[in-house]
């Protein structure tokens, strides 16, 4: 089949604050459920005018994780709402050949959550109380705050050497609008794997754009076990 769906389910607790908070008889712990929905779309065989058939070289896909409700600990007026997210991905394999292959990807994601801030008149009235909007109002109002201009974005290359693969480089960037929109993260990423049998090794270091930022020179290692099977 082209395509896939998904589900995942998951119970989230946390413990702000496991004692009594301001004698308010209540603790502040919180407890909630949420789900993810997502869908992969990766066709055997597609033509398409002047790339010819870009089947097996393309796939689509798309995930809205986090829908559930509020975070309650004290005071339900004032219940934090879970981050609903929204991401659509691309990818495209621009080589593919028995010992090479280059494959392109595109990351948007969006922060699909609206507040709604206290605004007061001249004379320090209030005339609207700050408020969170409901799920699943939320999916919708929450393009109302900045639209567009609240999406984050990452795109890289990824090449693989080996039959099977063997060794990985990789390149990427990250860009988020400057405030007053989104927080202004952007950075680049440069990157290495190896594959052996069923165990693999990937290695990143992150380049800000932005001096002294407090994500620049990050490392991030990770080790890959598939048991009873083999790394693709």
């Amino acid at each position: 089949s082209d395509l896939g769906v998904g589900i995942n389910l998951r119970y989230i607790r946390s413990s702000l604050a496991p004692f009594n908070v301001q004698d308010q008889q209540r603790t502040g712990v919180a407890s909630t459920v949420s789900f993810d929905i997502a869908a992969l779309w990766k066709p055997e065989a597609l033509e398409l005018p002047g790339f010819g058939n870009v089947g097996d070289r393309l796939s689509i896909g798309v995930n809205l994780s986090n829908l559930g409700p509020k975070l309650t600990y004290i005071d339900a007026e004032q219940a934090d709402p879970l981050p609903t997210n929204l991401r659509l991905g691309f990818e495209v394999g621009l080589l593919k050949t028995e010992f090479n292959s280059v494959d392109f990807v595109l990351d948007l994601n969006r922060i699909l959550v609206r507040r709604r801030p206290e605004i007061k008149d001249s004379a320090g009235i209030t005339i609207q109380s700050a408020s969170v909007d409901n799920l699943p109002k939320a999916l919708f109002s929450a393009w109302g705050d900045r639209g567009l201009k609240k999406v984050t974005v990452g795109t890289g290359l990824e090449y693989w050497y080996g039959s099977p693969k063997l060794v990985a480089l990789r390149f990427g960037y990250f860009y988020e609008a400057p405030p007053p929109d989104n927080g202004g993260r952007k950075f680049l990423t440069f990157g290495a794997g190896i594959r052996y049998d069923v165990y693999g090794f990937d290695f990143s270091y992150l380049s800000t754009i932005e001096e002294n930022h407090p994500l620049g020179e990050t490392l991030r290692f990770t080790l890959l076990i598939a048991w009873g099977g083999k790394l693709d």
